[in-house]
């Protein structure tokens, strides 16, 4: 038995021997620093067949320092340059921003509060400090139911061919300002002024031959026909907010903000109408209409920023006051001494208004100069009341017409 065993080992020592191709030892003596360090075979460990020194395992699991065959180690990333203004917030510069632009929606301090390096995202917008502005305005009003003749030719029983004679009031120059105060959270609180006012005349006589001048203020049980009709009126506005918005987004190529106000309006119109001749002698109407209230206004503006600081401009707002109307109304004839008419009339009611806006603007720095066309309107603010028949005399109707104002603003700001 001792002879067959002695057989088996030769046999295994000789098969470990020459199966040098399939070795693979696990680090060289050089990397671990040992000597007479056995292969493992892949037919597996041969501890128990020849004579191998045991290995300690925390020499394995120990770092090994590189040899001269191994690769060198690769050179540490160089971290990429970056710019920001003075005063920036370091979270999100401007290079992690154009490299990964939802950044913005997570980082803290939030985006509105990083200021980027380009040249279309303005330093000045992220600045906390005072704002303000100062706008002129050339408005033109458009009101319906400022009629005070009507002319026919005669050639039908009652009306014949015909035009409707209106009172136009002219275009005019107004202001407004605002001046707030701007936080780096992107909060502006502040105060908005608007003033303006408009004033109109017109006249139209009696067509020759046949014609007629038909009188549409006067009280139909009353006077009807003239000679000569003649209008003149004025219009006064007056608008103060108190005014808070909030940029919601703010990037390099665009601006949204979303702002809210308390209204103040107060619109003053007065007009008088003279006729002379036929049923009149130097008969005048006069109808003063005063409206004030106070209410809520809400809105957004958009600003779409181009290259070398401009940017198209769009704003848009609506709102509703709770408005008090005085509508007086006095007529009188043969030079003032007969009284027709001596009215008044005073209620609340709701008053929508919307206002809109589309320019561009110029940006360097912390000025900006803009221009855009404007456009106002308030909702059935003009009273036309009127008495309707001539048989039942205090027969009464309630009409009510917009007031619009549109035309062109310049605006010159300054944000610090």
């Amino acid at each position: 038995m001792r002879f067959l065993r002695n057989v088996a080992v030769a046999a295994l020592c000789l098969v470990a021997a020459t199966a040098s191709a399939d070795e693979r030892p696990i680090l060289t003596d050089e990397d671990l620093g040992l000597a007479n360090f056995a292969p493992v075979s892949s037919y597996g460990p041969l501890a128990d067949v020849y004579d191998a020194r045991e290995v300690d395992l925390s020499v394995f699991l120990a770092p090994v320092a590189p040899s001269s065959s191994m690769a060198p180690p690769r050179p540490a990333p160089v971290p990429k340059q970056t710019t920001t203004f003075p005063g920036a917030l370091p979270t999100v510069t401007a290079t992690s921003y154009l490299e990964d632009p939802t950044a913005c929606f997570t980082s803290e301090p939030p985006c509105h509060e990083v200021l980027c390096e380009t040249d279309c995202w303005y330093p000045a917008e992220c600045e906390a400090g005072l704002v303000g502005g100062v706008s002129y305005l050339r408005l033109k009003p458009s009101i319906r139911g400022l009629d005070y003749a009507l002319t026919e030719d005669g050639t039908a029983l009652t009306v014949g061919r015909s035009e409707l004679q209106h009172l136009d009031l002219d275009s005019d120059s107004g202001l407004r300002a605002f001046l707030g105060y701007r936080t780096r959270a992107g909060w502006t609180a502040g105060v908005r002024y608007l003033t303006t006012d408009f004033i109109g005349t017109d006249s139209v006589e009696r067509p020759p031959g046949i014609g007629q001048l038909f009188a549409t203020r006067s009280h139909p049980d009353g006077n009807e026909e003239g000679d000569i009709a003649q209008a003149d009126g004025s219009l006064d506005v007056q608008v103060f907010d108190l005014e808070a918005s909030k940029c919601v987004i703010r990037g390099p190529f665009a601006n949204v903000s979303l702002f809210g106000a308390v209204r103040w309006t107060e619109l003053s119109l007065n007009n008088t109408f003279r006729y002379d001749g036929r049923d009149f002698v130097n008969g005048v109407i006069r109808e003063n209409l005063a409206v004030d209230g106070a209410g809520l206004q809400f809105g957004a503006q958009c600003d779409w920023k181009w290259a070398l600081g401009f940017a198209l401009t769009g704003r848009a707002s609506a709102g509703l006051t709770r408005a008090t109307f005085q509508s007086a109304r006095l007529e009188t004839n043969i030079n003032d001494a007969f009284v027709l008419v001596d009215a008044l009339d005073e209620f609340d009611q709701v008053l929508p208004s919307i206002e809109m806006s589309a320019g561009v603007r110029w940006t360097r720095g912390p000025i900006s100069i803009g221009g855009s066309y404007e456009l106002m309107n308030w909702f059935d603010a003009y009273d036309r009341s009127m008495f309707i028949d001539d048989i039942h005399e205090a027969s009464f109707g309630p009409f009510s017409k917009d007031i619009l104002l549109d035309g062109f603003s310049l605006t010159l700001s300054y944000s610090r």
